[in-house]
């Protein structure tokens, strides 16, 4: 399922450059180069994974995963710094989603309990190296480190209380491709695909693992999401555009 969705936003990303590059032909030059800040929204995919650690003595479900479909906000702040045809850059990122998490009905064998997971507050700090095939479009590939808080926990079927919760901070990395389109020297708007791989932690209810009841619920948790995104930025910085590389 994540490799399809690798597939279907990529091809998105390279239909709206050609788009980008199409329109930018009417537009005088541009520097990419200097500091920008921005904000973001668009659709997430998230696949998270759950085996119980240890195993629960006769039980079948002992691993699952979790898939769920969020819109998410974010901001992000970067500098780049023009070569010619080439963009370096690093940029850092914050993501959102506007859901309470995923759900799967059981916990284990327990039919009174549903299990859930919640991913909040996704950060990313990374480089971006990018190619301008005309000044005001820039094609760009990103990548660097990822973390985010992620929440495990049992839902009480009748009562909806929360039981057995445990949170761990995740770390990982993510990896991503785009374009951007400058309307303006200093307004740019563009497309990103990013796939974030936060690894995986053993939750345990108590502080210390195994967690309440011995480590009988406790679990290894791990998530992988997919995010496509809308963009606008907004550039300081600007100086005359540097001469295309021969």
């Amino acid at each position: 399922m994540i490799k399809l969705r690798h597939l279907a936003t990529c091809v998105a990303v390279a239909g709206l450059a050609a788009v980008f590059a199409t329109s930018a032909r009417a537009h005088g030059p541009t520097t990419w180069s200097g500091v920008y800040f921005g904000a973001s929204a668009g659709w997430s995919g998230s696949e998270v994974d759950w085996a119980f650690n240890p195993a629960i003595g006769g039980a079948a479900n002992q691993a699952y995963s979790f898939s769920d479909d969020d819109a998410v906000l974010g901001a992000h702040i970067g500098y780049q710094h023009q070569m010619g045809n080439l963009v370096l850059g690093v940029e850092a990122g914050y993501m959102q989603t506007l859901d309470d998490g995923s759900r799967r009905a059981l916990f284990g064998n327990n039919a009174a309990f549903d299990s859930e997971v919640e991913i909040d507050g996704i950060f990313t700090i990374g480089g971006r190296l990018g190619y301008t095939p005309m000044s005001n479009v820039l094609l760009y590939a990103t990548g660097g480190f990822a973390t985010a808080e992620i929440e495990s926990r049992a839902i009480t079927v009748a009562t909806g209380a929360v039981a057995f919760a445990a949170q761990e901070r995740h770390n990982g990395w993510y990896a991503g491709v785009g374009v951007d389109y400058a309307i303006s020297p200093n307004v740019v708007v563009g497309i990103e695909y990013q796939h974030i791989s936060l690894g995986t932690e053993r939750h345990c209810p108590d502080p210390t693992c195994p967690g309440a009841g011995g480590g009988f619920v406790d679990r290894d948790i791990d998530a992988e999401i997919d995010v496509v995104k809308a963009r606008v930025s907004f550039k300081f910085g600007d100086r005359p555009a540097p001469a295309p590389l021969k």
